[in-house]
């Protein structure tokens, strides 16, 4: 990309807040760059979302020039150097051009040193296409080569890829998310240096992982990453690494379970539910795998033992409990057969608690899984397609497929003498299903005459 070209892209930050910003820190005296993610973003062709500015500014002072221009500012990481400031309600992370001094904990620096320039600053940054500046006088400073390994794709660290990783570990994994989002490779001495060092992922919190690893299987090129950062993937999830090379030995699958759960998850509609499910729904196949006397694989209960393993891996990266939950609940049913009608459709929308958007994303594992199997399996794809125009027309035509879509509610029961409990519940339970079934009317009057059947029957004992 010539610098005519770069330039025109990088245009794209000079919105008016961030003019303003960057005037206000120059004409007081001091220099102001871009940085960061924007940068890279737009030099790629895409907005940006979070803008990074650079300054010689000490952080106070950016604080009370911001302040005495009118502005919004939060000490969001003042012992860093970093303030924020909001214009027009656009947040802008302002930091000062710094030196980090050692790693101690492998995660954040035990000190820093403000810099004198930001070549300085670039120093410290994590990959090359992230360690680049953008000054509206300077143009664009790229000390490192970003924009080469930007019109190449590769990912590279900002010098040597050891002390990078020894730093910061986090930054293993983030090197793989990056190569995920953008189809780019990691270049052969930084992927070397980041499977060496895969074990210092154990040191970095939970959370942190948990929320890289997301980012990382929502990318677009996941199933490339996955097969070829492998190492890094088991290190992050080693509960994955029995289905690493294990054969299914079944016609209706071509691929090994791990790269099935690969194509999955790159199949899948890229939000957390989709792709968390997609990852954990196969991982019980090898606890499952039995051979059958003409040697072929089968799995009989793997649902069971993925949700197993899906259970302690969520709780183990301390997933809100609202995620897990739905998690476990596609995985438990990914494998069930629906058959092509209103009532097995709206039977298993009842098993989902009445929710249409689970439907959704099981009907979006059938045809993910459907489609990462051999051509055998392929129609099951336009029959998971077919599921979902169901379920969109059972909810356009108000279909009752929850005990809340029956025509008598809870408050029904009680005013016939029924307290609120088990039985309440059974009751509306097996109201639903006739109604489902098509063999009661989802009316009050049909309704109550059939629970003042059930409490008949229930007192003669049958």
């Amino acid at each position: 990309m010539d610098d005519k070209a770069k330039n025109a892209l990088i245009r794209k930050l000079m919105t008016p807040e961030s003019s303003a910003l960057i005037s206000l820190l120059e004409n007081a005296g001091y220099e102001a760059c871009f940085v960061g993610g924007a940068l890279r973003d737009v030099l790629m062709g895409n907005d940006p979302h979070d803008f990074d500015i650079a300054t010689s500014a000490p952080p106070q002072m950016t604080k009370q020039l911001a302040k005495d221009a009118g502005y919004a500012v939060f000490e969001t990481g003042i012992k860093h150097g970093t303030v924020t400031v909001h214009i027009n309600h656009v947040p802008f992370e302002v930091t000062t051009y710094r030196k980090d001094g050692t790693y101690d904990d492998g995660r954040h620096p035990s000190s820093i040193e403000f810099a004198q320039s930001v070549e300085e600053d670039l120093a410290r940054r994590d990959f090359t296409i992230n360690a680049m500046a953008f000054h509206p006088r300077r143009g664009l400073i790229d000390v490192y080569g970003g924009m080469t390994d930007l019109d190449a794709k590769i990912i590279r660290c900002v010098g040597n890829p050891d002390k990078r990783f020894r730093e910061d570990a986090l930054r293993i994994l983030r090197g793989a998310r990056f190569a995920s989002q953008f189809g780019f490779v990691l270049d052969e001495e930084t992927k070397n240096s980041a499977i060496k060092y895969k074990v210092l992922l154990d040191t970095v919190s939970r959370e942190r992982i948990r929320d890289e690893f997301e980012k990382l299987l929502l990318g677009e090129h996941v199933h490339d990453i996955f097969m070829n950062l492998t190492a890094i993937i088991v290190a992050v999830i080693p509960e994955l690494l029995p289905s690493v090379g294990f054969d299914q030995r079944t016609p209706y699958h071509i691929y090994t379970v791990y790269e099935h759960i690969a194509y999955v998850i790159q199949h899948t509609k890229p939000h957390p539910l989709n792709r968390w499910s997609a990852l954990f729904h196969d991982m019980g196949k090898p606890k499952a795998f039995t051979l059958d006397q003409n040697n072929q694989g089968h799995f009989f209960g793997h649902a069971k033992y993925s949700m197993d393993i899906a259970e302690n891996i969520m709780n183990e990266l301390k997933f809100a409990n609202s995620l897990k939950n739905d998690c476990l609940s596609i995985v438990k049913w990914h494998d069930v057969v629906i058959e092509e009608n209103p009532r097995a459709v709206k039977h298993m929308l009842n098993k989902l608690d009445g929710r249409m958007d689970m439907f959704e994303v099981l009907c979006d594992i059938k045809a993910a899984d459907a489609a990462s199997q051999s051509p055998l399996c392929h129609p099951r794809i336009q029959h998971a397609n077919n599921l979902l125009a169901i379920a969109y027309e059972i909810k356009q035509n108000d279909e009752a497929f929850s005990t809340k879509d029956l025509a008598i509610n809870g408050d029904t029961l009680i005013d016939m003498g029924i307290k609120p409990g088990p039985l309440m519940r059974e009751i509306l339970d097996k109201l639903l299903a006739e109604v489902i079934d098509e063999t009661l009317a989802n009316t009050k009057d049909a309704l109550t005459k059939r629970v003042e059947e059930y409490m008949t029957d229930r007192e003669k004992g049958r």
